[in-house]
């Protein structure tokens, strides 16, 4: 009876950690690493363009891309990791670009939080990475994406497109 127990209890606890030892690797496969902050053209600027991404070969992309562009405008860009977006004012910027990530099956919380209490919604560009492409945020005009290194500049293209109205 004491066997039966033990043996019992040495399998829950090989089952508890190899659930630990999964759930912990697919965390550090999929999490984002913390993006660089970096402003470029002068803050006094009319036209003001805040970018919150996460750290991803194809994030990097699609924001290189998009602020490429726009760099040659007289408009004022700002990126930030989405970890600062708490602090961030929508009434302070003409155009907010999210980059966000569906990690453990759930939107990236702080895109969720910012993209909700904006005031302004048709000043929020959005995109979306997941594994599959059609995550979103539920009542949010997106751009969908399966983070494909290739495909940055056809996103950046899109997001390009969504702000141009917005810095007329």
């Amino acid at each position: 009876m004491i066997e039966s127990w033990r043996r019992l209890l040495l399998t829950t606890a090989t089952v508890v950690l190899g659930l630990f030892l999964f759930l912990s690797g697919y965390r550090y496969h999929y999490s984002m690493a913390v993006a660089k902050s970096f402003e470029v053209n002068a803050p006094e600027l009319d036209r003001r363009v805040l970018i919150a991404t996460q750290e991803s070969r194809f994030k990097e992309a699609v924001v290189d891309a998009v602020v490429s562009r726009l760099r040659q405008r007289p408009v004022y860009i700002k990126v930030i990791d989405l970890s600062l977006l708490s602090g961030v004012q929508a009434a302070e910027w003409s155009a907010l670009v999210v980059l966000h990530t569906w990690e453990n099956w759930k939107p990236q919380l702080e895109a969720k939080r910012f993209v909700r209490r904006a005031n302004a919604p048709e000043k929020v560009v959005v995109l979306t990475t997941s594994d599959d492409g059609e995550e979103k945020l539920e009542g949010v005009d997106e751009i969908l994406a399966t983070s494909e290194v290739a495909e940055a500049p056809l996103y950046a293209e899109a997001i390009l497109a969504r702000l141009e109205p917005l810095l007329q």
